[in-house]
């Protein structure tokens, strides 16, 4: 009887989580003429009636990539990070571990409940491939695979003032390494 008690309480744990949601989560990206690329990440979070401190967001900071030595690392360099709640500048603490940073936001000392929106900035070192040909390539997991909540509404635009013009665009979705095509839309200026 133990058994069937135990499984039932961790059954039953991960639905109070799923209690809250992304409701949107909106990632623009502007190419940058020196090779980076500059993140605006608004992110519509419901906790619901959960009280919590805040969030955490994992930005990935290294890519596998295909070469012609099977696979190499690529490192990205995350930089000029700033965060808000609800307009309002917000406490957070950085970590790095596994490849991603860390970002833990929110009061240690207050608890919120019901929806805010995330406003998180930052700037990315490394992310844009040259190829002597002279393509361009941008490979960004725009949601990070870290998020424990369902995400409603995904959306990404890239931006390109500069004119780097990447020749083609191609959006997946699901987990890491998916192929599962997402809809996307080229338009002047953004892709």
């Amino acid at each position: 009887m133990k058994k069937l008690i135990l499984l039932l309480v961790f059954i039953l744990v991960p639905v109070s989580v799923q209690a809250e949601v992304i409701r949107s989560f909106v990632s623009d990206i502007t190419l940058e003429s020196d090779g980076s690329f500059s993140v605006s990440e608004t992110i519509v979070y419901d906790f619901e009636d959960e009280d919590r401190h805040g969030i955490f967001r994992f930005i990935p900071t290294t890519h596998w990539q295909e070469s012609e030595e099977l696979f190499k690392e690529r490192y990205l360099e995350i930089n000029n990070l700033s965060v808000s709640v609800d307009g309002e500048e917000a406490m957070f603490v950085l970590s790095e571990d596994m490849g991603e940073l860390g970002v833990k936001i929110g009061d240690p000392d207050a608890t919120i409940s019901g929806e805010h929106t995330y406003l998180i900035k930052y700037t990315v070192q490394g992310g844009l491939i040259y190829y002597d040909e002279g393509g361009v390539d941008l490979y960004w997991n725009a949601t990070g695979n870290g998020w424990e909540v369902p995400i409603e509404s995904a959306l990404v635009r890239v931006y390109d003032p500069e004119g780097i013009a990447l020749q083609e665009h191609h959006c997946y979705f699901g987990p890491a390494g998916s192929t599962e095509e997402c809809p996307s839309v080229l338009g002047k200026g953004a892709y």
